[in-house]
């Protein structure tokens, strides 16, 4: 078979100059037809804005080309997006030319589209054929033989010999056509034509090959003037810009700049589309939270007044602050000269003389002692045990009053100010404390009670 030298490349049409940028995505190497069909079904090839070097800006490719380079020719240009298929890039690695809202208001279009013509064929056939006949000579060299065979089979005229020319037509028909004869003959001289846009599909339109085909002015008539959906006319836009692209005169840029500002304000309304939707769910949202929050202020839980618990809590809490606070206003006043006592009196503590086995009280439990100077454990118990000196309130003193299950504090080595806070803690989350002498770890997981 045959062997290939395939390059693969994309080609995108500036948005802002028109200048075609053709850019190399991957050499494929020697390999004939079949491989070559089959490494392209095996690849998934992520699309991605390529720089113009004109005026740099940056655009998304249209074209996908393959070409020999042994042969120095070109195997296939596609069209991507409709030739070549796209999905979303999050789903597949493909960057998808066109957003969702594009796709439905697109579809939306198409399902219109056949009933659409039909009710603006004849405005659209007696515009057309007064255009023709004002341009008669320009319009009338474009038709092909088959054109003109079509046409005389439905006027009812004698076809000329198998062997006459398209200019033998085109001279019989001026001795045939008198002027109310010309609309007639128009109309069916391009059915053909026109059924082929219509059956085609403005997604599948190949300006080029059409033009090509059927002449650049009854193309140029059908491109522009064709009725279509609303909800098209941006897939037509991009039609009259392939039309004219390699146009030079006035007419050709003003329509390659309509063009242009044609895909910006597309993409300008659908950017505000989504926004307004946005909005509409944000509306929804916040209308939902507002009905919540009613929801709760009738739902909530009223405090019986006759109880007073909520306000005698609030009370004995500011009297705990008040305490802290006339503690602490206290000690910084004493000189550091007096002899102080920084411990809680023993009288106020619970002290358990108990000794047991608790190893099956704290299993699985966190035990916090305060106090003291902190010390490598060295010794394996049966709970998990943390060790605080209490000299400072930092992230870690809490970190033990959270964790902890029980607490334990040498109240000869405490500060009253972290014993109030150790106070506090174990009030509010009902952990039992303990008040123990001198600093013996095992000891005091053994008089300790659960």
């Amino acid at each position: 078979m045959k062997q290939l030298h395939v390059i693969l490349s994309f080609i995108s049409i500036c948005s802002d100059c028109s200048r075609r940028t053709e850019e190399i995505i991957e050499d494929f190497g020697k390999m004939d037809l079949a491989a070559l069909e089959r490494k392209m079904e095996e690849r998934d090839i992520s699309l991605y804005p390529i720089l113009c070097k004109n005026c740099g800006q940056s655009t998304l490719p249209t074209i996908m080309r393959l070409f020999d380079k042994l042969q120095k020719r070109i195997i296939t240009e596609a069209k991507i997006g409709i030739d070549v298929p796209v999905v979303d890039g999050e789903r597949a690695g493909y960057v998808y030319s066109r957003t969702d809202e594009e796709q439905v208001e697109i579809d939306r279009g198409l399902s219109k589209w056949n009933d659409f013509i039909v009710d603006q064929s004849g405005s659209f056939w007696e515009q057309f054929v007064n255009h023709a006949i004002k341009h008669w000579n320009d319009f009338i060299s474009e038709l092909s033989k088959q054109d003109y065979e079509d046409a005389y089979i439905a006027c009812g005229w004698k076809l000329l010999d198998p062997k006459s020319t398209v200019f033998m037509y085109r001279k019989n028909a001026a001795v045939l056509l008198a002027e109310g004869s010309k609309r007639e003959f128009w109309r069916f001289a391009n059915h053909r034509m026109l059924r082929h846009f219509i059956d085609l599909g403005i997604e599948a339109w190949d300006i080029k090959n059409d033009i090509k085909l059927f002449g650049r002015e009854r193309v140029r008539y059908i491109v522009l003037n064709l009725p279509i959906p609303e909800e098209l006319e941006g897939l037509r836009s991009r039609s009259i810009g392939e039309l004219v692209k390699k146009e030079n005169s006035e007419q050709a840029f003003l329509y390659r700049r309509i063009e242009q500002l044609s895909g910006r304000l597309e993409k300008s309304n659908l950017r505000a589309n989504r926004l307004q939707q946005e909005v509409g769910n944000l509306q929804d949202r916040l209308g939902i939270a507002y009905q919540d929050i009613e929801n709760l202020k009738e739902d909530r839980f009223e405090v019986r007044q006759e109880t007073g618990q909520s306000k005698k809590i609030e009370r004995l809490k500011a009297l705990i602050t008040e305490l802290k606070e006339e503690n602490k206003n206290l000690y910084n006043r004493l000189s550091d000269n007096d002899e102080i006592n920084t411990y809680p009196d023993i009288n106020d503590l619970q002290i358990s003389n108990d000794v047991e086995d608790c190893n099956e009280h704290l299993e699985g439990k966190t035990v916090a002692f305060f106090g003291g100077w902190r010390s490598e454990l060295r010794k394996e118990f049966g709970c998990k045990v943390i060790l605080h000196d209490g000299k400072r309130h930092d992230p870690e003193f809490f970190s033990a009053l959270r964790s902890a299950d029980v607490y334990i504090v040498w109240w000869e080595f405490i500060s009253h100010d972290s014993m109030w806070e150790i106070k506090e803690w174990a009030a509010d989350r009902g952990i039992k404390v303990f008040y123990l002498r001198g600093m013996n770890i095992e000891k005091a997981l053994q008089m300790i009670r659960l």
